[in-house]
This record gives C-alpha cells, sequence and structure tokens, in this order.
C-alpha cells in the first residue's frame, strides 16, 4: 500500500487546480511494456465517466481518492464525493468523504429523466377507484434502503415542491437539486 510519505515524494498536488505533478523520475510498466514519467507534467488519464486515474509504482489510484490522501495523510473512510458533481474536478475544496449513500444522493440527474426533475413522474393509472385518481404527479425518494412514495400530486409543480422540500430534509448537505 501507498504511504503518504512515498506519495508526496513522487508527486505534487496543487489543492488550488486539483491537478497532480511528478517530482521524480520513475520507470513503470506492466506486462513488458516500459514507460518513462515526464518531470513536472501533469499526470494522469480520463477513465471512464470522467475520472482522473493516476499509476504510482504500477497501481492505478483515482485522482481523488489520492488527493484527499494526499492533503489529509489518511486514506478516505468512504467514498469521495465531487460537490459540483464534475469527476475530473479534483480540487480539494471540491472533494468530501462520503457514505456510497450519500455519495448517491448527490449525483447529477440520470440521462433517461424525461420531467428534469429527480424523483418525480406521471402515471397515468395510480391505485385507488375512480376517475380522479387518474393521471397524477408521483413524487418519490429514496431513503437509502427503498423508495418511498411522498405522494401524487395534480400538478408538475406540487410534485417539485414534495420532492425538494423531503430530499432537503433527509439528504442534508448531500441534496442536490437537479
Amino acid at each position: 500500500m501507498l504511504s503518504h510519505d512515498r506519495l508526496v515524494e513522487l508527486l505534487h498536488y496543487d489543492p488550488l487546480t486539483g491537478v497532480f505533478h511528478r517530482l521524480k523520475h520513475t520507470t513503470e510498466g506492466q506486462g513488458g511494456c516500459r514507460w518513462h514519467s515526464l518531470l513536472g507534467r501533469p499526470c494522469g488519464w480520463r477513465q471512464g465517466h470522467g475520472y482522473i486515474g493516476i499509476r504510482v509504482e504500477g497501481r492505478k489510484y483515482a485522482a481523488h481518492r489520492l488527493a484527499w490522501f494526499y492533503v489529509h495523510g489518511v486514506w478516505p473512510e468512504g467514498e469521495i464525493d465531487h460537490r459540483n458533481g464534475v469527476p475530473s474536478d479534483n480540487r480539494i475544496a471540491n472533494l468530501r468523504d462520503a457514505t456510497h449513500q450519500q455519495n448517491v444522493q448527490s449525483r447529477k440527474i440520470g440521462a433517461a429523466n424525461k420531467t428534469g426533475v429527480k424523483g418525480v413522474h406521471w402515471s397515468l393509472y395510480s391505485r385507488g377507484k375512480g376517475r380522479g385518481r387518474r393521471g397524477r404527479w408521483i413524487a418519490t425518494i429514496g431513503d437509502g434502503k427503498r423508495q418511498r412514495r411522498i405522494g401524487r400530486f395534480k400538478t408538475f409543480e406540487e410534485a417539485v415542491a414534495a420532492r425538494e422540500a423531503a430530499a432537503r430534509a433527509l439528504h442534508g448537505e448531500f441534496y442536490r437539486e437537479r
């Protein structure tokens, strides 16, 4: 496992930009293929979903976890959440230690979402009998264990207001509006 002293010896981290630079020339390789790191150059590569990866002494690390370790001297207890939702923004002010549940709560809205609001959808058929029950906006929220229904609403605006109030109360600082 990488020690803090070794990390500081090999890399420099700028907390204002979130970028790592190599301090020492190292030869790393995998499977017989070798390359030489370039001193002073920003290091890392963009991984899937936009996160930055950095190889240190032959092992791959997520740059946001290295940044936390570099600044605080300890590995994060949980996951690292990017406050602004930009996975390549590794400025220390943008990073916070979070549980998996908190990290999920602060995610941006999914691409498949058609309403533009998390937890609000249109239901042509709602539970119950009678015509007054059909065609309502449904607001739901996850509490870490399951999805909970907040309610059914006649207007989109009512459903959004109810969902956002519940999210602020339940998710606290990890609440992300959209």
